[in-house]
């Protein structure tokens, strides 16, 4: 093979955005150029790419010069070698992460780009009712909250304001029952797509009591409402007289019962990059849906079934998930379903699926 090499060149054109397979970089950033050139060098017994290692900011690029017919380049996040002709390609990088790339002729001829600075931002939530009540369901909703870089990938919660985040879920929805009036001081923080947990927002929430059964103190009047004066006698045949108001009738605490449709479990095929997913419910209830593809959320998807029996959530892929479906035809993802009832109820459940193109 003869001798390849390149003059380095600086380049401001933006090539194909690769988002997908990135891994978090967390160590001390060294000082980096905007924009970056790798050449390609062949001594014969030495092949390498120079620099092996560029470090960049997001939204800056790479350009990859040299001869792609003798050195195909191949990413962990997709083999762009049949689109990288000639002897120059730039690459656009958004999102922060490590990005290892080889040569597919010569796997000893390896490199990365470190793209520095993946952001997070202060998540935001919502509580239901507000204040809460003792003994009743307390809803928080951070559906709100927005990563500026990406997506949110896992919600961690600290309902009991002990410092720790035992709650951890991709539903942006929890719930908790508190059993006493008090202050508890709530905190949320999220891990990003880019596997970056972001700042912690607290709220102070106050816990009041619950009110008495029968809607307070008893008032004597007509009729027996209360205790009879002195002297007088009670009513006839041993009736003991009313204290005052009525019971509430009890809560229903039930969660729903759900169960994800056998043809989904064998197996989705997408329709215009949605992927529509069966279930059965025995009551009327709110669904999300999440779909993972190792630790990164590739789908997201809501619906609310207002009638009992068979119905659908449709469950919208990310660029990310589009493009692993399409390069291997079929891929294999973790499905999270919340299915919340009218009360508040919820159950969760967690399928494999198949997803195809």
């Amino acid at each position: 093979m003869r001798p390849v090499a390149r003059r380095v060149r600086r380049s401001t054109a933006v090539g194909a955005a690769i988002a997908a397979g990135a891994v978090a970089f967390t160590a001390a950033v060294p000082a980096h150029a905007a924009d970056r050139t790798v050449t390609f060098a062949d001594d014969g017994d030495t092949r390498n790419y120079t620099p092996s290692a560029v470090t960049i900011n997001p939204g800056d690029t790479v350009t990859f010069s040299g001869s792609f017919k003798d050195h195909p380049l191949v990413w962990p996040s997709g083999d762009f070698s049949r689109e990288a002709t000639g002897d120059s390609r730039t690459y656009a990088f958004p999102r922060g992460g490590t990005y290892a790339f080889l040569c597919d002729f010569h796997p000893n001829m390896l490199g990365t780009v470190v793209v520095a600075g993946n952001k997070t931002a202060a998540p935001v939530f919502a509580v239901s009712p507000d204040p809460p009540t003792a003994g009743a369901v307390t809803t928080f909703d951070a559906g709100a909250t927005r990563d500026p870089d990406g997506t949110v990938s896992t919600y961690e919660w600290d309902l009991d304001g002990d410092g720790r985040f035992e709650t951890k879920g991709a539903s942006p929805t929890v719930t908790r029952t508190y059993a006493s009036a008090g202050t508890i001081k709530v905190g949320l923080r999220y891990v990003d797509d880019g596997h970056d947990t972001s700042a912690v927002t607290t709220r102070e929430i106050t816990v009041s009591t619950a009110p008495a059964p029968g809607g307070g103190t008893p008032v004597p009047g007509p009729g027996g409402g209360g205790t009879p004066p002195a002297g007088s006698t009670p009513p006839a045949g041993g009736a003991t007289p009313p204290t005052g108001g009525t019971t509430p009738p009890a809560r229903d605490r039930r969660a729903p019962t759900a169960r994800v449709s056998a043809a989904t479990t064998r197996g989705v095929k997408l329709v215009a990059g949605v992927a529509r997913l069966g279930l059965t419910v025995d009551e009327r209830s709110t669904v999300t849906a999440n779909v993972r593809r190792g630790a990164v959320v590739v789908g997201r998807g809501t619906a609310k079934l207002t009638r009992v029996g068979a119905g659908a959530v449709k469950v919208k892929l990310t660029a990310a998930g589009l493009r692993a479906v399409r390069q291997k035809g079929r891929v294999s993802v973790a499905l999270t379903l919340v299915v919340r009832d009218a009360a508040g109820n919820a159950r969760t459940l967690r399928r494999q699926l198949t997803l195809k193109k």
